[in-house]
């Protein structure tokens, strides 16, 4: 999810920052007392108009400004893009300290002639009144998590990593936690409503069989990305695939069906079959050996009275890649077993370059 801003929206972006400024220096005339502060990017001494006409060429440009990347970084998220411009403009109108952890946190500072005191308000993203904190350890939520696993990502010229911690997986509000540099950047939830913070990206899931009923939602720090297109190893996508299998569960629950249980040789199956559509670029329950569901299933070692298969293309992230099938009628009677009984799933997701759809996905459930 790149950032992309064209020269009329800089313009209108410089603008919009003269304009506040002159009301600004109406109103709250600088100081002498700022320092060398984060939004400082040409090291003045001063944050100012000119620090985010600066970092705003920076974006628009991608020029080599004379700028001082640490400072520019106001966030300090590694990434210098339009959140740098806007607390810098929040900064200037405001007078808001870019030293304090404001991108992810709350501060109320009160002063008198002797003490001051600062309070600290930590993020959160209501789900059905639950209050999940953000910008804080995973050790800090009061839940033992059921599995967790890290992909090692790239975006932007940046690297991190996002680690996925599943909780909640005996319950119909599966919940999991994105987190990166030792904090949690974000979460999908399964819920009916819910609430995020001010910067933070979120997408909804809607179940079009339930009149369009809000079933799930994803809240994260735009610092990171949840597609695996950004994935540094788009080879070996086993965190893909258990994500698959986590949500397939909560659906389950939410619906009052049983857990499956995981099936490697299931597994196994369903990650040849997805690579093998992704090598052909065909999106089909018939292999490109001419094999069916069940002979690649019975070829695995599965033993089986009943089963199912979905498949799916085009999507970079298992959130998506799940609503796409639960609203579909064939896919969503597979996850809930709706016309056959299962107890076992197997999932396997795979990339190529190749193809415009680039991710291929395969579920086999067996009963």
């Amino acid at each position: 999810m790149e950032k992309i801003v064209s020269k009329l929206s800089y313009a209108a972006l410089i603008l919009f920052a003269c304009m506040v400024t002159a009301s600004v220096f109406l109103l709250a005339p600088r100081t002498s007392a700022e320092a060398l502060l984060l939004g400082d990017a040409n090291q003045d001494g001063v944050i100012d108009i000119s620090d985010g006409v600066l970092i705003s060429r920076f974006i628009a440009e991608n020029a080599d400004a004379a700028i001082s990347f640490e400072n520019a970084d106001a966030d300090r998220n590694q990434v210098i893009d339009l959140q740098d411009v806007i607390l810098v403009l929040k900064h200037i109108t405001r007078n808001i300290n870019l030293m304090s952890p404001a991108y992810y946190t709350t501060t109320i500072t009160s002063t008198t002639t002797t003490v001051t005191t600062t309070t600290t308000t930590t993020a959160v993203f209501v789900a059905d009144n639950r209050k999940l904190p953000l910008g804080v350890p995973t050790s800090a939520l009061e839940m033992q998590s059921d599995d967790e696993f890290t992909v090692s990502c790239s975006s932007r010229g940046r690297n991190y990593d996002i680690t996925y911690s599943v909780y909640l997986t005996q319950s119909p509000n599966l919940t999991i936690a994105l987190s990166s540099g030792g904090r949690i950047m974000g979460y999908y939830q399964i819920c009916s409503a819910c609430t995020e913070p001010d910067g933070y990206r979120k997408a909804e899931y809607w179940d079009s069989f339930k009149n369009n009923a809000m079933y799930a939602a994803l809240i994260y720090d735009p610092s990171i990305s949840p597609s695996f297109m950004y994935a540094a190893d788009l080879t070996d996508l086993s965190a893909f695939s258990k994500l698959s299998f986590y949500i397939t569960n909560g659906l389950r629950k939410l619906n009052g069906k049983s857990m499956l249980q995981w099936d490697a040789a299931l597994a196994e199956a369903a990650l040849a079959h997805s690579k093998d559509m992704a090598s052909t670029d065909t999106m089909s329950h018939t292999g490109s050996d001419g094999t069916s569901a069940v002979q690649r299933l019975k070829r695995a070692g599965a033993v089986f009275s009943s089963y199912g298969e979905n498949v799916c293309a085009g999507d970079s992230t298992a959130f998506d890649a799940m609503d796409l099938w639960y609203n579909s009628g064939g896919h969503r009677s597979n996850i809930l077993s709706m016309e056959y009984e299962y107890n076992s799933i197997g999932v396997g997701f795979a990339y190529t370059a190749k193809s415009v759809y680039h991710f291929f996905g395969t579920q086999d459930y067996i009963g």
